[in-house]
């Protein structure tokens, strides 16, 4: 999944990059009707040639994120390039605002295809189990502020499962810093039948420790702004 992100952010380096030069050159040497027509093409020519690149270098050097949710992606890019050429060829400005909503709407499906199937269908496990962790963090975060201290803490014992940034309630999520194996929280790893029992009592001795500490940390903001 790294390594897709890595690729994601490289091609759209690389296009921003080639726009860039193109506009730069064009403003020197021509005119804007020229400016705007050249910028057409090479929009589309970009496109077409970073998502080539893109594809062949996941078919023959990372087939696992070659999968036939990429290929109706790549299906959903072509698409959106063609439709960009039909958007710059409008004469009017009927033709300009619907063909306008037709390549936002195709962009758009682009987008929640790659988000939503896509990027799970090259997940590893790991990955897969952290994005459902983290999601369930989120939702039970958004009652913290109305809780008690107690309410807190027996919260974070359902869904705490990394270690927070500044070790603060308000942190974000550091997911690469788990608080036990197997990215548990204190209640799974309470439930867990394939640890020691040492290693469980030594896990949730470490987990509640540190929720002990992001409720303090709240109380003594807390403490802060009566001041």
């Amino acid at each position: 999944m790294n390594k897709d992100k890595t690729a994601f952010l490289k091609n759209a380096a690389a296009f921003g990059i080639v726009i860039g030069l193109w506009i730069l050159v064009a403003l020197m040497t021509t005119d804007i009707i020229t400016l705007i027509e050249g910028l057409t093409v090479v929009v589309f020519v970009s496109v077409i040639t970073l998502l080539a690149c893109d594809a062949m270098e996941k078919a023959f050097c990372n087939t696992a994120l070659f999968t036939w949710q990429y290929l109706i992606l790549a299906g959903f890019v072509i698409v959106c390039d063609a439709l960009w050429l039909f958007f710059a060829a409008c004469e009017t400005w009927l033709q300009f605002t619907l063909r306008g909503l037709l390549l936002a709407a195709a962009s758009g499906g682009t987008f929640c295809w790659y988000w939503f199937f896509y990027k799970s269908s090259v997940m590893t496990d790991d990955e897969r189990l952290v994005m459902i962790l983290a999601k369930a963090y989120r939702k039970a975060a958004k009652a913290f502020p109305a809780l008690d201290d107690e309410g807190v803490r027996n919260a974070l014992k359902e869904v705490l499962f990394c270690r927070l940034e500044g070790d603060s309630l308000e942190g974000s999520l550091l997911t690469d810093k788990p608080l036990a194996p197997g990215y548990r929280t204190y209640s799974q790893v309470a439930q867990s039948s394939n640890l020691g029992a040492q290693e469980k009592s030594a896990a949730m001795t470490n987990i509640a420790t540190y929720i002990n500490t992001l409720v303090a940390s709240r109380n003594i903001k807390d403490d802060t702004a009566s001041i």
